[in-house]
């Protein structure tokens, strides 16, 4: 889903987004006066995008994050999407906490296991890393479409467990 900030302009934003299908509007909790709104599609591979692009930029993206999950709660995309901006930004033992979070609320998104796999892979976490990236094939991974930089992590994993 993609995080925009409107001043004044919440109603408008609302009934543009609510196609597209829209989680949640709300005050934003840093910039009183204006909306947040969290529309469901894009918002992890916007941010990662964005980290991928502006890598300076990663604290940001770390507020932006946090921001949605203050007023969406427990979502296990935005715990995915934390953990996967916290390893993009070379901190996989943060990550592996809310990865692990997000897959252990039912989730079966398999690019939630490739991303877990990944953070323990980096810890040097061999065997961990192996078993979630089992649980991803076993979920289909194969079929999913991955960014650039999930393709990126695949490659780089499938390499460290020579698979």
């Amino acid at each position: 889903a993609s995080l925009l900030s409107f001043s004044g302009q919440g109603a408008q934003a609302q009934s543009h987004l609510e196609d597209d299908g829209l989680l949640i509007v709300g005050p934003s909790a840093r910039h009183p006066g204006r909306e947040v709104v969290l529309a469901a599609g894009s918002f992890h591979a916007t941010l990662e995008r964005w980290n991928h692009d502006h890598p300076q930029h990663l604290g940001e993206a770390l507020r932006m994050v946090d921001e949605a999950i203050m007023l969406a709660g427990r979502v296990p995309a935005l715990y995915d999407t934390k953990g996967t901006v916290l390893l993009l930004a070379g901190r996989p033992q943060e990550a592996i906490d809310f990865l692990k979070e997000a897959v252990g609320e039912g989730e079966d998104d398999p690019r939630f296991r490739l991303h877990l796999a990944r953070a323990y892979q980096k810890l040097n976490a061999l065997e961990q890393a192996r078993i979630e990236f089992d649980q991803a094939k076993k979920r289909d991974l194969e079929k999913q479409v991955l960014t650039e930089s999930e393709r990126q992590m695949l490659a780089e994993l499938q390499a460290a467990l020579a698979l």
